[in-house]
């Protein structure tokens, strides 16, 4: 705000003596702001009009709007002071409006109790230091997340594809696959708030609209980071194009694909970046190559991990297999056509698995062979794939049931030397990953919850759960006994076994 407001004045001041009148020079100062900031705005009303409203024919547009109205500020002779006056009058009132929102948004932060309630939940128990026992040799930890990939059981269920071939690679590397595994909640923010503070998101319940100041607090100052690092970790964190994950200000290295490190800015400046004329140069909607580039310059950084010294804690949210699909299989980056031709079917979504598995073998290899000591790694999904992507067109819609049971199926595999792996179990959910963690390297006892899965009952009011885990099961149960002795079947027994 202070950058603009001194460009704001510096121009005034320029353009004023340019033309010899504060007045054009105010009128045109202040068409550029609105045309710089409401840019994306704009865009936004025309694609409900239009699906596809391309910025190379937007931008072109606009810029020959602005230099028309420039020109007829500069060319007019009519007097301007009624317009002016108007226009200060409008200023003022948005000016109020904002501070008055501003306001009461801030009071509601400083005075809302059941705000410091989620802090407290995040940051933890008071005496979970003294519960904490050192280690000589401090693993490095892996925390990485592959937003929507599915279960082995969904992905033959509903996608007729076998990934067994990746899993038994993890198997064979020494990983546990929990194949039973479920989300504990169907949406990414609320997923991971949960498994990062090792908690279920009660404290979350009397909350009458979404509040997304709440889900930030959990998923930046979390109860695991917190942990670790009274244990000496460095964090690092790999965030992706979402707000709350894009970046954490509490990580000792933050990484993001999003910009350039250069223009690496907080949550609520890239959002205003996003909506400017700067927009689609920082992100074009669907994303351009060059964010594609930094896709995969991130999972080479992500790489380069087990080479750096010291113990730490790897935080990384990899967006590859959620929408838009930007890759083929081989990982090569899609053209802007392909990509609105398969930003949400079944192929494009396996092309993106394909590539992530050879990718998270890359890594896998890396980490166990650079690493000075055998890392803990998880590799985990957030939620599945909804249900839109499992069917073809003209196809038969998904039932409500078919696409839940899709949605809540995930990836949850766990790499853990040098200790018992018998407290690890086929149906373990990410709410207790590192409860479990905590407990065989560091001594903790942190009782396991029981694994459950919560949808939000009314869009409107996400933080109003449903438990919807019994008619999971009941419904895995029957779809694996009325498929009998198919292919899906011997998969899915194959992957539990």
């Amino acid at each position: 705000m202070m950058v603009t407001t001194l460009f704001v004045y510096l121009s005034w001041i320029v353009v004023g003596r340019v033309l010899g009148s504060k007045e054009k020079a105010g009128l045109i100062v202040s068409l550029v702001l609105l045309m710089f900031f409401g840019y994306g705005h704009i865009q936004t009303v025309l694609l409900c009009v239009s699906a596809v409203v391309r910025h190379r024919y937007l931008l072109p547009i606009w810029t020959m709007l602005l230099a028309l109205g420039t020109y007829y500020i500069v060319r007019t002779r009519r007097s301007l002071t009624d317009l002016t006056r108007a226009l200060n009058f409008g200023a003022a009132f948005l000016v109020v409006v904002s501070v008055i929102n501003i306001g009461r948004y801030e009071s509601g932060r400083i005075f809302d109790h059941s705000a410091r309630s989620v802090r407290s939940t995040t940051i933890g128990e008071a005496s979970c230091e003294a519960k904490l026992k050192s280690r000589e040799i401090l693993p490095d930890i892996y925390y990485i997340i592959f937003d929507r990939y599915a279960s082995q059981k969904v992905l033959a269920e509903f996608f007729d594809y076998d990934n067994s071939e990746f899993i038994d690679y993890l198997v064979n590397k020494g990983f546990y696959v929990a194949s039973e595994s479920r989300t504990n909640y169907v949406s990414t923010f609320l997923s991971l708030a949960s498994s990062l503070n090792m908690e279920y998101l009660d404290c979350l319940k009397d909350k009458a609209d979404e509040s997304s100041r709440d889900i930030t607090v959990m998923l930046q100052d979390y109860k695991v980071w917190r942990t670790l690092k009274l244990m000496g970790y460095t964090f690092v964190h790999f965030g992706g194009w979402p707000g709350p994950t894009k970046m954490n200000r509490f990580a000792d290295m933050n990484f993001n694909l999003d910009l350039p490190p250069y223009l690496i800015v907080s949550g609520f400046s890239a959002r205003l970046l996003g909506t400017t004329f700067l927009g689609p140069f920082i992100n074009g909607g669907l994303p351009n190559r060059n964010r594609c580039v930094r896709v995969l310059r991130e999972l080479d950084r992500l790489e380069e991990m087990p080479r750096v010294r010291g113990p730490k804690f790897v935080f990384a949210h990899v967006l590859v297999t959620h929408t838009p699909y930007m890759f083929d299989q081989g990982g090569k980056p899609l053209s802007r056509l392909s990509m609105w031709e398969n930003n949400d079917d079944k192929e494009g979504y396996l092309n993106q698995l394909t590539f992530i598995n050879k990718w998270a073998r890359r890594f896998i290899n890396e980490a166990l062979t650079k690493s000075d000591h055998p890392p803990v790694i998880i590799m985990q999904s957030d939620e599945g794939p909804y249900g839109k992507t499992l069917v073809e067109a003209g196809a038969k819609q998904l039932n409500e049931k078919e696409s839940l049971r899709a949605h809540a199926g995930i990836l949850n595999a766990y790499y853990l030397p040098g200790v018992d792996k018998h407290a690890l179990y086929g149906s373990i959910s990410p709410v207790n990953s590192f409860r479990m963690i905590f407990n065989l390297y560091f001594g903790t006892d942190y009782e396991l919850l029981e694994d459950k899965t919560y949808v939000s009952i009314d869009p409107r009011y996400p933080f109003r759960f449903a438990d919807v885990t019994d008619a999971l099961i009941g419904e895995q149960e029957q779809v694996i006994h009325s498929v009998g002795g198919s292919s899906h079947r011997s998969q899915a027994h194959g992957t539990a076994q």
